[in-house]
């Protein structure tokens, strides 16, 4: 008996290193622009990597965090979907901001990976979570050429920029789909705010759906595969009409 037992471990180790070869990893780059560094995590499934035209999903992690925690809570759902992940990490963790973190060098991270990969140009998309979220608000304006659609969890225009955002948001010629997700006791972003944010944007001419999440606050790591199986169903049917910029 004891010798068919360590037979067994035997073979169960000399399988699981081939088994963990054929399965994708997360890669860690990075890339200059405007004289800053930019750190980013990458992760392609096999079937995005041996087809080319998959999806393009750039994620943008919330205050404190990495791209790293984005990848985490996406890679299953990238891996059954065929998605291409791109995270990057934030100049300052804390916060996104206007110029350092984009749009130019989130831009050029974005256009490296969907070079490699050959992924759809036509369906690049954008989800961000808390400070991540409100990022990918501002980009709905200075990008609407680029990211087909945004969805975000947990975040909203703060009232100090709405005005500003509200006359970009008229002048832009595409209107870029829009879904927030955020919970009924979010105390950061509670559901008033976003939906001052929804009548902005629907005001400036752009579709805009919010999800209310009974019960829930503003942790997006609890319910993740939730939040994520659904900014996904928003996302994936949606493409640029021309060629993207």
């Amino acid at each position: 008996m004891g010798s068919q037992v360590t037979r067994t471990i035997a073979l169960v180790a000399l399988l699981l290193p081939v088994c963990l070869a054929g399965a994708p990893k997360v890669e860690k780059a990075s890339l200059e622009s405007g004289g800053q560094k930019h750190e980013y995590f990458v992760f392609a499934p096999k079937a995005a990597e041996e087809k080319p035209g998959a999806p393009m999903l750039v994620l943008l992690h919330g205050s404190g965090r990495d791209g790293m925690s984005q990848i985490n809570e996406w890679k299953d759902l990238a891996s059954s979907e065929g998605i291409v992940l791109v995270a990057p990490n934030a100049v300052n963790s804390r916060m996104w901001q206007l110029p350092q973190d984009g749009p130019d060098p989130m831009i050029a991270i974005a256009d490296s990976v969907r070079e490699k990969y050959h992924a759809d140009a036509n369906r690049v998309y954008l989800f961000g979570h808390s400070a991540g979220a409100v990022f990918s608000l501002f980009m709905a304006c200075e990008k609407p050429h680029y990211f087909a659609a945004i969805a975000v969890h947990a975040g909203a225009v703060r009232e100090s920029d709405e005005a500003d955002v509200a006359r970009v948001a008229k002048e832009v010629d595409r209107k870029t789909p829009i879904f927030v997700q955020v919970g009924s006791d979010d105390p950061f972003f509670p559901p008033a705010a976003v939906r001052r944010t929804q009548t902005l944007f629907q005001e400036a001419g752009f579709p805009f759906d919010v999800k209310e999440i009974p019960h829930h606050d503003h942790t997006y790591y609890a319910i993740s595969k939730n939040v994520n199986r659904d900014a996904w169903a928003f996302l994936k049917d949606k493409t640029l009409d021309g060629e993207a910029k």
